[in-house]
This record gives C-alpha cells, sequence and structure tokens, in this order.
C-alpha cells in the first residue's frame, strides 16, 4: 500500500485554477447542495483538512478533496492548502477511491465503476485489487457484477435510495425489461430487501400467474335479489286478509283462488268506480 508523509510536512498554498481533477477520480456525481454546505463550512471555519495533489508540468493533479476544491472555487479562493505528494496514477487512484469509501460519498454504481476501472487500467486481478483494498473477493465481485444493470435502472436506484442487496436481487432477472419492469414495482410498493427478493422468487418462478394478477378485474354484475318465500302458505293468508279489509272498507270484491298442480292461481276483481252505491 502508499505511504503517507509525517503530518509535520509542509503544506503549499496553491492556485484553485492550477489544480485539475484526477482522471481517476471515483466520484461522477456531486450534491450542489453539499457543495454550498462545505462552502458555508469552510468559509466560518477555514480549509480543516488540505488538499492532496501531486506536480504534473507547471500544474498539479488533484489526488484527495475534489468537493474541497469544488467548494473553494464556488467562494472564488485564490488559493487553496495542499499537501504536494509524489505518487503514481495507480496509487492515487487507489487513495482517492479509498477516501471515498471510507466518508460514504460514493454511490454503489460509482464504486463499482472505480473498481471495475483499477481492474482494467492497472491490470490487477481480483484477488490483487481486493486484498490492496482490504475487502474480500467475493464482495469485490458482487459490486463488479452491479455494473450489468442499464443506466435507467442505476438512476432509479440512486434516486429511491435502494440498496446494493437490492440491486443484487434484481440481477437474478436477465431480461433488462423485465427487470425495470420488477424495478418499478418494488418502489411503488416501498418493499425492503426481503419483500423485493419474494417478489423476484414469484415473478421467476410463477411469471403467468403474477402477470394476470395484475390485470384490472372486471367489475362483477351485482346480483339480482329475489323474494325467497319459506311457506307460501304466508302469502296466501295475507292475500285473503287484504281482500277481506277492502270488503270490510265497502268494496264489492270478487275473488276466486284456484289449485293447480304446480302453482296455486288468484283471480281478483275490484271495481273501477269504488264502492257501490
Amino acid at each position: 500500500m502508499w505511504k503517507r508523509k509525517k503530518k509535520s510536512e509542509k503544506l503549499f498554498e496553491i492556485p484553485t485554477d492550477r489544480i485539475f481533477p484526477n482522471p481517476y477520480g471515483a466520484r461522477a456525481q456531486f450534491s450542489s447542495e453539499g457543495i454550498r454546505a462545505l462552502a458555508t463550512s469552510i468559509a466560518r471555519y477555514g480549509m480543516l483538512s488540505p488538499l492532496t495533489v501531486q506536480k504534473r508540468g507547471e500544474d498539479y493533479e488533484l489526488i484527495l478533496g475534489e468537493r474541497r476544491l469544488r467548494a473553494a472555487k464556488l467562494l472564488e479562493m485564490e488559493t487553496v492548502p495542499c499537501r504536494i505528494a509524489e505518487v503514481s496514477g495507480r496509487i492515487g487512484a487507489e487513495m482517492s477511491l479509498m477516501e471515498n469509501r471510507m466518508r460514504e460519498n460514493l454511490n454503489l454504481f460509482e464504486e463499482a465503476a472505480a473498481l471495475d476501472r483499477l481492474l482494467q487500467d492497472f491490470h490487477y486481478t481480483q484477488g490483487e485489487l481486493s486484498e490492496r483494498l482490504g475487502m474480500s473477493q467475493s464482495a469485490l465481485a458482487n459490486k463488479l457484477r452491479l455494473l450489468r444493470l442499464g443506466t435507467r435502472e442505476r438512476l432509479l436506484v440512486v434516486e429511491n435510495e435502494l440498496s446494493e442487496r437490492h440491486a443484487r436481487a434484481l440481477l437474478r432477472i436477465r431480461e433488462e425489461s423485465s427487470r425495470l419492469f420488477a424495478l418499478e414495482y418494488i418502489i411503488e410498493k416501498e418493499y425492503n430487501v426481503r419483500q423485493s427478493e419474494i417478489f423476484i422468487d414469484t415473478l421467476l418462478e410463477h411469471p403467468d400467474e403474477f402477470l394476470i394478477s395484475l390485470q384490472p378485474k372486471k367489475p362483477q354484475p351485482k346480483p339480482l335479489r329475489r323474494l325467497v318465500v319459506k311457506d307460501v302458505r304466508l302469502f296466501i293468508n295475507s292475500v285473503d286478509k287484504a281482500i277481506f279489509h277492502i270488503r270490510e272498507a265497502g268494496f264489492s270484491v270478487e275473488a276466486h283462488k284456484e289449485e293447480e298442480d304446480r302453482c296455486i292461481r288468484y283471480s281478483i276483481c275490484v271495481p273501477k268506480y269504488g264502492r257501490e252505491l
């Protein structure tokens, strides 16, 4: 690993316009709100931690401290305190990655991309790189697998603050369109990791049943209400009573009841002009 110089080493005030980003910087995105907050802190308390740079001709290449450099430029600071180091591009890239990992400034895809670039540009094996960075080889391999997710998928994972385990669960789905569908469903339902894994299991093992369950259900017609008479004699008695009360009121009503095999036929005749005079 690289060796840090003693704390008593000399610091240099270097013009901000002569410091250029490290081409192997791991971080791809910077929060403008975070940079403004850091700028406010620097304006109030000063630059508490110097940048680390190395000489490149007449200028300087940044090794550590890109957020601090951006905040300093936001404050229009002409110079910033720097520690000058002499390291190779490979060691500088490792230092940048380690600093961001320790400060948790990288999202999972930025870290995966930085690890992949170290492997490709400096011809490390996964075993060598994992040893140099103090991580297990399986952890390194899992992080590199995240790069199989597409641009849209990565954006949704980061924007919705899903975890690395969420992302790894999605990788079980081979087709990108199906993964994107699953990802949007997980986000909509606000699934945790375990719920997401169960959902993906269901989607992989019983895709047809799951897709059918998503289809809107057709409204079922309301059943027609039917009058059920438990004892038909109660109904006949009600008719007889109604006829009796009509006659009691002075109306001449003719009623004829006839029982057949399948029904009871009732014939009722009521005068059109009411009571008989």
